[in-house]
């Protein structure tokens, strides 16, 4: 069921694009800018990616992608890219499925950039400096546990409080924590 008036509501906030009602209930009504069915192929895409996508595997396809001019995370992003397209080939996918997961690693690479702001080029992690470390630390908390990060409130309609949820966010946590530690060499911070 689509609330009269719900896109006229988007809308006057700036919201571009079409939206899709997931669900409406008497608190809530959850949105999605993906179509029927995404959120079911990308966790099919991701457990077929899975192997694929282990830190040895882009490990390996990071240092074949390392160069003078190329960032750490610019390298990381284009290891998962390429892992991705490769398991993709492998398993007889179709390239549509490289492109619903490049969405998510282009999220996560600008999540780390935002944080990395020594990104250098090279083929050995770089060691962050004391606010990466907290910038980090901060960006992981808030994705932590209830991932607030990656849920949209766009406001309340009618009564109801309007959300979207990333349906890919575990394996936004996952890659994040992966990038960052090939990026810096730091593991992840324990939560505080």
């Amino acid at each position: 069921m689509r609330p009269e008036g719900l896109d006229v509501w988007l809308a006057e906030r700036g919201v571009e694009g079409a939206r899709r009602v997931v669900a409406v209930d008497d608190r809530r009504i959850l949105l999605s800018k993906t179509p029927e069915g995404f959120a079911e192929r990308l966790f099919e895409a991701v457990e077929a990616m899975e192997d694929a996508l282990r830190d040895e595997q882009v490990a390996a396809a990071m240092a074949a992608l390392s160069a003078p001019t190329r960032s750490r995370v610019d390298a990381w992003e284009a290891a998962v890219m390429r892992c991705v397209a490769d398991q993709a080939a492998k398993l007889g996918l179709p390239a549509t499925v490289v492109e619903e997961v490049r969405f998510g690693v282009e999220s996560v690479a600008a999540l780390l950039r935002a944080v990395s702001w020594r990104d250098l080029p090279g083929d050995r992690p770089v060691q962050p400096t004391p606010a990466e470390r907290a910038a980090f630390r901060d960006l992981w908390e808030s994705i932590a546990g209830d991932g607030k990060r990656f849920t949209r409130v766009y406001g309340v309609f009618d009564g109801r409080v309007v959300v979207a949820h990333c349906p890919g966010a575990r394996l936004a946590r996952t890659l994040l924590a992966q990038g960052w530690h090939l990026c810096t060499g730091d593991a992840v911070p324990e939560r505080s």
